[in-house]
């Protein structure tokens, strides 16, 4: 299959990012077509299947004011991370895949641990444990939510942050 040359760009940029793809054929569409970068390399590119866990609610103990750490609230947290789907999809093996009950049971120790002061804190907390989880997952994007703020004279459904991280190839 011929790509253009603004493809093959894209292509190898995300390489660049995501690391080279697995070469040891292990399993069917497990990546693109190679590209060659413009160093002249051949890169093979990830493919962009994604796990996501929307909505986990947790009642904890994070802020920077006493009251918060008093008296808790509401946390909710959004979890996704991209990693080959392909040979779990075609074998139905679990071991093929990522837990999402495992990675659950993690966000939910680290967000019902604590206390810590930020969210931040938080959300890079839950961002380590997936990628620690398993050596597949290329890149996870968490958003931490605080739905009950306590900010004088505001009028605001929620606050919260979102962080995105992609795993160091060596």
């Amino acid at each position: 299959m011929q790509y253009s040359a603004f493809a093959a760009r894209v292509m190898a940029h995300r390489a660049i990012l995501h690391g080279p793809g697995r070469t040891d054929g292990a399993g069917a569409g497990d990546l693109l077509p190679p590209a060659t970068g413009c160093d002249g390399r051949e890169y093979r590119v990830p493919t962009q299947d994604r796990i996501f866990l929307e909505g986990l609610t947790f009642y904890a103990y994070h802020g920077v004011h006493p009251e918060e750490k008093k008296l808790g609230q509401r946390f909710i947290v959004d979890i996704a991370f991209t990693r080959d789907l392909g040979a779990a999809g075609t074998t139905d093996d679990l071991t093929r895949t990522t837990s999402y009950s495992d990675v659950y049971r993690k966000a939910r120790e680290i967000v019902e641990g604590g206390p810590y002061d930020l969210i931040e804190t938080v959300a890079e907390k839950i961002a380590a444990a997936v990628l620690a989880i398993d050596a597949a997952v290329e890149d996870v994007r968490v958003t931490v939510r605080k739905p009950e703020v306590p900010m004088k004279g505001s009028i605001l459904s929620a606050v919260g942050v979102e962080v995105f991280r992609i795993r160091e190839h060596a």
